[in-house]
């Protein structure tokens, strides 16, 4: 089950098969329920980045105030917010109709309260 990091530092890729991200949507909703302040879950195998990307090891979730946050620290992704705002983050993890090639946006857009205005 391939799970996939890259990034251009103004936006990040996360993205994997019909395993991986329903994988890790349980694995986020598990950590929203128990008692850590983080969560680091490693990519399955190296990516393979454009020449303008580069391959991220791991994405941790944290536990902070506000608005869900999308970072790179190091190598890894970071996505930060309260509990309510990381399970609405959860919520891209998901397909109703899983195809090749589909993909969600999760982005800042005006008048959203829950994604931070400076996410990637």
């Amino acid at each position: 089950m391939p799970l996939f990091i890259v990034t251009d530092h103004q936006e990040a890729e996360l993205s994997g098969d019909i395993v991986a991200l329903p994988d890790l949507r349980a694995r986020l909703a598990e950590f929203i329920l128990g008692g850590r302040s983080s969560i680091e879950i490693p990519a399955s195998e190296p990516a393979e980045p454009t020449a303008s990307q580069w391959a991220l090891s791991s994405v941790r979730f944290v536990l902070a105030s506000g608005p869900a946050k999308v970072l790179t620290q190091a190598s890894m992704l970071e996505i930060q917010g309260s509990r309510d705002n990381l399970q609405r983050f959860s919520t891209f993890l998901g397909f109703d109709d899983p195809q090749v090639g589909a993909h969600h946006h999760f982005e800042h857009v005006p008048g959203n309260a829950y994604v931070a205005q400076d996410s990637l």
